[in-house]
C-alpha cells in the first residue's frame, strides 16, 4: 500500500464485483458457452488484414505487393 500512482485501489471494489460475475457465469457451462458464442457472433467484421489494406489505400495511397510464401513442410503433407 502506501503508494498507488495508477489509482488501482480506487477500482478494486468494481473489479471484485466483475470477477464475482465472471465466477458465477463460469459455474454455468451452458450459459458460458452461449454467451461466448453470442459475443463472438456479435463482434462484427474485423480483420487486421482489412484494416491494413484500407489504410494503405486511403492514407498512404499505395497498392498491394503480392508475396509468395513457401514452406518446406508442405512437401511432407500426407
Amino acid at each position: 500500500m502506501g503508494r498507488d500512482p495508477f489509482a488501482v485501489i480506487a477500482d478494486f471494489g468494481a473489479y471484485r464485483e466483475a470477477q464475482a460475475a465472471v465466477d458465477a457465469g463460469w459455474a454455468d457451462p451452458t450459459g458460458w458457452l452461449r454467451r461466448s458464442l453470442l459475443s463472438t457472433a456479435r463482434s462484427g467484421f474485423f480483420s487486421s488484414d482489412r484494416a491494413i489494406r484500407t489504410d494503405a489505400e486511403t492514407i498512404w495511397q499505395v497498392s498491394a505487393c503480392p508475396v509468395t510464401i513457401t514452406c518446406p513442410l508442405d512437401s511432407c503433407a500426407p
